[in-house]
């Protein structure tokens, strides 16, 4: 669902600190910092869960809240998610809409399922009914859901 947001830091907000290391700032796109990005193995995925308490959970979830399908719809938890082999291809149109005055970055909501312990090994499980697997192996696209 497209909640019609726009992602946006205020310029006198501190940058927050990596999901992963929560010692660095975060330099790539306010979620990374540089040591953490390089760690990623190629062809794996990381997944750092978002805190409730951190501005980056806060934003989501005000943006969640009005864009929510139906009232009992609510955020359990938000994750980061990265994928090496789609990381460039992201970057490079992030970077095209921020320059862009045309094109806004929009936050699409969608819930599904997880067959296995993909958070924490960073390893595809290889089921074809992991959605969670099929999604960030295909570079997000919904049709492998």
């Amino acid at each position: 669902r497209n909640s019609g947001q726009q992602h946006q830091q205020s310029p006198h907000q501190h940058p927050p600190t990596c999901l992963f290391c929560t010692a660095n700032p975060a330099a790539h796109h306010k979620t990374l910092c540089k040591q953490c990005l390089s760690s990623i193995p190629p062809h794996g995925v990381k997944f750092a869960e978002i805190p409730p308490n951190d501005a980056r959970f806060l934003n989501i979830q005000h943006q969640f809240e009005q864009s929510k399908p139906t009232p009992a719809s609510q955020l359990r938890k938000c994750f980061a998610v990265f994928n090496p082999q789609f990381h460039r291809k992201f970057q490079e149109y992030q970077d095209w809409i921020a320059q862009s005055s045309k094109v806004n970055e929009r936050r699409l909501f969608h819930g599904t399922s997880m067959e296995c312990d993909l958070y924490h090994t960073s390893q595809y499980c290889g089921s074809p009914t992991c959605c969670v697997c099929n999604i960030t192996r295909t570079g997000f696209d919904m049709q492998f859901a």
